[in-house]
């Protein structure tokens, strides 16, 4: 909506392909803001549900340390597996660790709701399972 509303503005009186020169949006999707105007500039709803991601909010709130574990990890040439990432989860952020174990039935319950999780959460950052290819060539050929 903002972007939609500061385009209109700035191009204001000017001709379709003026405004698509200076704004670098399509003609057609100009033309179409500009028949809406009304719309645009009257919605009154919250602006904020339309410019976040869509999804669910992460469980995860050391995510990004995750995922720089992860990507070195993978960068160093070991098997990343939730197992591993469990444990990091366990040194470096044992409190955390501690009150999602509270909310589960038991200790194994807990454990393998946090593989799930973990393993959810790398699928989720696009890291996936590695299997090994016919193609490559062994290491100790080379």
């Amino acid at each position: 909506m903002k972007k939609k509303r500061a385009v209109l503005r700035a191009t204001e009186g000017m001709s379709e392909r003026e405004a698509d020169r200076t704004q670098g949006t399509p003609r057609w999707t100009l033309n179409d803001w500009r028949k809406s105007t009304d719309d645009i500039f009257g919605y009154k709803g919250s602006e904020k549900t339309l410019s976040r991601i869509p999804g669910r909010r992460e469980l995860v709130p050391f995510g990004i340390e995750l995922i720089t574990f992860m990507k070195d990890t993978r960068r160093d040439s070991e098997v990343l597996t939730a197992k591993t990432m469990a444990s990091f989860v366990r040194d470096v952020y044992p409190d955390w660790l501690e009150s999602y174990i509270r909310g589960k039935k038991d200790t194994a319950t807990a454990y393998e709701s946090l593989l799930r999780l973990l393993r959810r959460f790398a699928y989720q950052h696009g890291f996936v399972q590695r299997t090994p290819s016919g193609l490559k060539i062994n290491s100790n050929r080379l």
